[in-house]
């Protein structure tokens, strides 16, 4: 074997090892809402109509979501007087972003 194909099968399996070893990162399919409660009262918090949690007056929660376009609804838990304030509102969510739905 002659000097010159040594050196370039040795290029072409150091190449190849070189780009074997990378693996493309999976795509972020899930993007973050922050969902705060700036009332001195409690909300309920549901997300595409489904009951996702309680939460205390005053706080925030985090919430991973698929990208896509999605419901929020909040309704005032109690410290009402005749009826509770509900707070609705659509969410475009987009993979490794962060968006946020302040209330009441």
């Amino acid at each position: 074997m002659s000097k010159y194909t040594k050196s370039a099968l040795i290029l072409l399996l150091f190449s190849f090892f070189i780009f074997s070893s990378c693996t493309k990162e999976p795509e972020c399919l899930e993007g973050t809402v922050r969902f705060t409660n700036i009332s001195s009262n409690p909300y309920l918090l549901y997300i595409n109509g489904e009951f996702e949690m309680d939460m205390n007056s005053n706080s925030f929660v985090e919430i991973e979501l698929p990208e896509g376009k999605h419901t929020a609804e909040v309704i005032q838990k109690s410290g009402y007087l005749i009826f509770p304030t509900v707070v609705e509102g659509d969410l475009n969510v987009f993979g490794c972003k962060e968006s946020q739905m302040i209330f009441p």
